[in-house]
């Protein structure tokens, strides 16, 4: 067998095994940054901040990653990560380009992760809870994270 290729697929195996037990990660992600209960919870770190604004686009496109919308307000657009498609669509939260909306969320870095978020003339949604973990995801049950499955 030649030593060569043996050598490389060895290194991409541990390779692999060290993503796998990075700190945070499962299998489809690391979930923004967020641990499963027993760790401290996203917005005891971060800043809650509420927004009111237009709605300049919106992204829940399937395999974009997290549906999530773009907020101008005072001339600054924001990018708000919303939550998972699924839950969107059982809550029949339909936002458009155009759309006035509130959202109340934590930001971490230029992002800002809804808590809740109200378009105009309909309810407010919720999306996260009073710590910040996502409410469709079931955090807290068994250790582990629902949508990835890290403990």
């Amino acid at each position: 067998m030649n030593r060569i290729p043996y050598l490389i697929l060895v290194g991409l195996a541990a390779g692999a095994s060290l993503v796998a037990q990075e700190p945070g990660r499962g299998p489809r992600g690391n979930c923004q940054g967020m641990q499963a209960s027993g760790s401290r919870a996203p917005i005891a770190s971060n800043p809650i901040v509420e927004l009111k604004g237009k709605i300049t686009a919106v992204q829940l496109a399937r395999g974009q990653g997290m549906p999530s919308l773009e907020i101008e307000e005072g001339g600054k657009t924001t990018k708000v990560v919303l939550g998972s498609m699924r839950y969107l669509m059982q809550q029949n939260f339909n936002p458009k380009a155009g759309d006035e909306v509130s959202v109340k969320g934590y930001k971490t870095g230029a992002d800002v992760f809804a808590i809740t978020a109200t378009v105009a003339g309909g309810p407010a949604l919720r999306l996260r809870d009073d710590n910040g973990w996502p409410v469709w995801a079931g955090w807290g049950r068994m250790g582990r994270c629902g949508c990835c499955g890290d403990q």
